[in-house]
């Protein structure tokens, strides 16, 4: 999940929260959400535009519902939970499916997704 305003503290990584080793080039590092405590799942979801996770083998899926239930669009592979729980579309489409390992779908559907959202 990336959101908007969500940045780890300068000088720690988004996973771990330990200090990263300097690199010796001046190329920028990616920002990646930071992990959220179960009390700001809601808040970062919020803030987020989509919801991407494509997991190869999800039984249930709490995190496509939750991501749902906050407005969120989730991106999902078409196996196990999401694949009941995600409506691709219709009048009252919730979200995208995707083939296990399809990548170029993956690809396709995240651009769809964006330009989707800028509309």
């Amino acid at each position: 999940m990336l959101g908007r305003n969500l940045r780890p503290a300068p000088g720690r990584t988004a996973r771990s929260g330990r200090s990263r080793r300097r690199r010796h080039t001046d190329r920028p590092s990616p920002t990646l959400a930071p992990a959220l405590a179960i009390a700001n799942l809601a808040v970062g979801l919020n803030c987020a535009d989509l919801m991407v996770a494509p997991a190869v083998s999800e039984p249930f899926g709490m995190l496509y519902l939750e991501a749902m239930a906050c407005g969120t669009p989730p991106i999902a592979t078409a196996t196990g939970g999401p694949a009941r729980t995600i409506t691709p579309a219709g009048l009252v489409s919730t979200g995208w499916l995707v083939a296990p390992d399809d990548v170029g779908r993956l690809v396709d559907t995240l651009v769809t997704a964006i330009r989707g959202q800028s509309d």
